[in-house]
């Protein structure tokens, strides 16, 4: 097997992606997550909104702040979205289960939710919530 060294700023984002990587493998960490707006993305890239958490309370996934708080509840079997996932579901999403992971493995350390889903053609995907800054 041949050896590839990399410099530089290559070096750097190689380095960001083995993190990235060992972010995605992740056990989740249990518990609530903390309070603050989470930004959701799907694998693809494909940004679906914002997640509002405040305490033991969500709102959301929605493209515009709007709505109630709904109770988030956290148990053995992951993150309890009590009131649906907004916007997200009303695009066909169907959750499956969602987890709070603690922080990520970038250099920020912000806390993310992994929420699994059903596409609406039946696949099975991974919608990654991380809190902003």
């Amino acid at each position: 097997m041949a050896k590839v060294r990399v410099f530089g700023a290559a070096a750097t984002a190689a380095a960001g992606l083995l993190i990235a990587s060992a972010a995605w493998a992740a056990t989740p960490a249990g518990g609530l997550p903390p309070s603050g707006t989470y930004a959701c993305m799907a694998g693809s890239g494909l940004g679906y909104g914002n997640l509002e958490i405040n305490g033991a309370t969500y709102r959301g996934v929605f493209y515009t702040p709007a709505g109630a708080f709904h109770a988030l509840r956290a148990g053995p079997d992951g993150l309890a979205f009590t009131g649906g996932l907004g916007d997200f579901e009303a695009a066909g999403a169907r959750p499956q289960r969602a987890d709070y992971m603690g922080p990520d493995g970038s250099s920020n350390h912000q806390p993310w939710i992994r929420i699994g889903y059903q596409t609406p053609g039946g696949n099975t995907e991974e919608l990654d919530c991380e809190r902003q800054p």
